[in-house]
């Protein structure tokens, strides 16, 4: 299976990964082939209600108003041409995207318009809009950006500390995971979580399963649970974000400004801490995108240090730990530094 809609209870639609779609009027007790009128194979499959489904790629799109029975092309150029991946339901609005393209439709689909991307050469490997106007934009090496004007500007979150985002779900404009395979020192490649509550300003990890996530195995529901497939322990939901204990706090200190490139201290306290807390510190050199890490243990009140060679320009400093059996995670603030003569 590679993508479902059930715009009710009892009336959906599911697309398999040969790009055969089928339709459900009994809940799944039983599916009936549809024809999409096109040999390529689909990337997606949306039911804006039992009637009206849309698929997306692998360029543009297509329509039906009859449950699924007839299909026609969106004959919007500019979609037309677009390699597309995904269409992405926003309350009353639809977005579809693809790794270069970003299109919206107030009208169930039956009219287009292009929106800004965040930028011509970045890539997206997911786009997850919450509503009309706010939106996010995972691209290449685990960078996102968010839009908050339907995407008339973007604005790239500088606090998630790693490269390694593969998958991106949001529940609503300020709650969301990233998934992410390595955390730390971790030496193996594991099931991690990369948690926000407040719209990305800010990323705490989770350790889920000892396998990887799959890109796509996290999902927000109704209510406020969230689903994940964890590997050999298959389905999995939590009704608290996946948090476990009491809250904890990390807080990173360093020098605003240095006048010359350097070795510096850049230290840090976690409470609550009892001594031995596993915390990882990240640092965004200046004019890179690749973030570079280091992890040390607390001092019984919490204290840590790290050192840094800085060069000439901006750098950005994340501390991250993954909570433990009394304490839940915690991802602190982006800390600037920045080397050179004050003008």
């Amino acid at each position: 299976m590679f993508d479902v809609s059930f715009p009710t209870n009892l009336a959906g639609f599911a697309l398999d990964t040969a790009g055969g779609l089928f339709r459900t009027r009994d809940g799944g007790a039983t599916w009936r082939p549809l024809d999409t009128g096109s040999t390529q194979s689909a990337r997606a499959v949306v039911a804006t209600s039992p009637t009206t489904v849309l698929l997306a790629g692998p360029r543009g799109l297509r329509r039906s108003t009859d449950g699924g029975d007839t299909f026609s092309a969106v004959s919007n150029r500019s979609v037309a041409r677009a390699q597309l991946s995904g269409i992405d339901v926003a309350g009353s609005t639809l977005v579809a995207w693809g790794p270069r393209a970003l299109f919206r439709s107030s009208d169930r689909g039956r009219t287009w318009h292009s929106v800004r991307v965040p930028a011509r050469r970045i890539v997206a490997r997911k786009v997850d809009f919450v509503d009309a106007r706010t939106g996010y934009w995972l691209g290449p090496a685990g960078r996102v950006w968010r839009t908050r004007d339907g995407g008339r500007r973007w604005t790239e979150l500088l606090g998630i500390g790693t490269n390694d985002a593969s998958g991106m779900v949001w529940s609503s404009a300020t709650r969301g995971f990233l998934v992410i395979s390595r955390f730390g020192d971790v030496a193996t490649a594991s099931g991690f979580l990369l948690r926000t509550t407040d719209a990305g300003a800010t990323w705490h990890p989770q350790f889920v399963v000892s396998t990887p996530i799959p890109a796509n195995g996290i999902a927000t529901g109704r209510g406020g649970v969230d689903y994940l497939l964890g590997g050999d322990a298959g389905l999995l939901f939590s009704r608290s974000g996946g948090d476990a204990g009491r809250p904890s706090r990390l807080a990173l200190t360093a020098r605003s400004r240095v006048s010359r490139p350097s070795t510096i201290a850049v230290t840090g306290r976690l409470s609550p801490a009892r001594g031995n807390e596993r915390v990882t510190v990240s640092m965004l050199p200046p004019g890179s995108s690749r973030w570079q890490h280091q992890t040390v243990r607390t001092a019984a009140n919490g204290a840590f240090t790290t050192s840094w060679r800085v060069r000439r320009g901006t750098t950005r400093f994340v501390a991250q730990w993954a909570g433990d059996f009394r304490s839940a995670g915690d991802g602190s603030a982006p800390l600037t530094l920045r080397v050179g003569a004050r003008r």
